[in-house]
């Protein structure tokens, strides 16, 4: 399998968007983790941007998130930043996948209305395995296009 991480990163992003749409934080505390993480995960964004187009060194990325923008302590934000350094667009990546997915979820919801099944939408992303996002999109209008015909 080749590891197409917008897919796979994108894919975990998602379900725990779904987590919270299905109202799986029942409690104050898991809800704020839920906040939590997505306010990490876009200071990751600005992070990955800003030392691979804006040329940010160490330090300025590091002070971006600890400083600035998160909850999180020093040593956790340090190697961090350093595997963002190692792994440019990473964070890109995830949200990018994240995003792909839930437009094409609104995508076949909307194509399909009262035949939309998510489960099965969830199937036809996942029956092929890691993907690049454009293979996705053609599985998904398959899937649409086969599901809207009267049977």
């Amino acid at each position: 399998m080749i590891p197409f991480t917008a897919y796979l990163e994108g894919w975990a992003l998602y379900t725990e968007q779904l987590a919270a749409e299905e109202g799986f934080h029942k409690s104050w505390p898991s809800y704020i983790g839920y906040l939590d993480a997505q306010l990490f995960r876009s200071c990751r964004l600005v992070v990955d941007t800003g030392i691979h187009w804006k040329r940010w060194s160490r330090e300025q990325a590091i002070d971006y998130m600890v400083v600035a923008n998160t909850c999180m302590q020093k040593e956790e934000v340090v190697t961090e930043v350093e595997r963002y350094f190692v792994y440019p667009g990473q964070a890109c990546a995830y949200m990018v996948g994240c995003q792909v997915i839930l437009s094409l979820r609104d995508k076949a919801r909307l194509a399909l209305g009262d035949k939309f099944d998510l489960k099965e939408f969830h199937d036809a992303v996942l029956l092929h395995g890691s993907l690049p996002l454009n293979v996705l999109e053609n599985i998904i209008d398959e899937y649409i296009k086969t599901k809207a015909q009267p049977k």
